[in-house]
């Protein structure tokens, strides 16, 4: 291309344009690592929890030493993430987990619980930590069982819920006699 530009523009004007070409594409991948170098640091943030009862417990986020959030979860987690559900399969109910996630598509990351709640439900919910509410952006209690999994980098919510619910956003099988499971791609494309 440079010798095609040489044999029609005088070679003065040659070295400009290969100049401003230079400096085009330093400037991108400055910018460029820039951006990249705002998500790790964004991407920096912990959670610790601050305060666990019976009924509720208190989730606060922390970024560079400052509290960037404050959720109060209503479940106890003083049992959240004590045990490696893999290791111990004499577990009926699985402790608490609080877990941090990111990947391509939620670089500054989220952070996901599930608990207990009532005699046999499971809560999960999910926290954004750069939206300005305290209020989950995702939040369902399955009937048994609740949490999520994460497959080739993508991360799938799932709870359970009886045949006889009527959520309308839900498929449930044709041949459900008393509970099904319901999976659900994080982020999803409405949030």
């Amino acid at each position: 291309m440079i010798q095609r530009l040489k044999e029609i523009l005088p070679s003065s004007l040659v070295h400009v344009v290969c100049l401003l070409a230079l400096q085009f594409s330093n400037a991108y991948a400055a910018e460029k690592s820039q951006s990249a170098e705002d998500n790790r640091e964004l991407n920096q943030w912990q959670w610790s929890i601050t305060k666990s009862s019976m009924l509720e417990s208190t989730i606060t986020i922390t970024n560079s030493g400052k509290v960037q959030a404050s959720y109060l979860v209503g479940c106890n987690l003083s049992d959240a993430n004590k045990h490696d559900n893999k290791q111990d399969n004499e577990l009926t109910d699985p402790p608490s987990l609080v877990e941090k996630f990111s990947n391509a598509k939620i670089p500054k990351g989220i952070l996901l619980v599930s608990c207990h709640v009532g005699a046999h439900s499971r809560l999960i919910e999910v926290y954004d930590p750069f939206k300005e509410s305290n209020n989950p952006v995702f939040s369902r209690v399955g009937s048994y069982y609740a949490g999520w999994r994460i497959e080739q980098e993508q991360l799938f919510l799932y709870f359970d819920q009886p045949c006889a619910s009527d959520s309308p956003k839900t498929s449930k099988p044709s041949n459900c006699e008393r509970f099904y499971e319901v999976s659900i791609k994080w982020p999803k494309k409405n949030s």
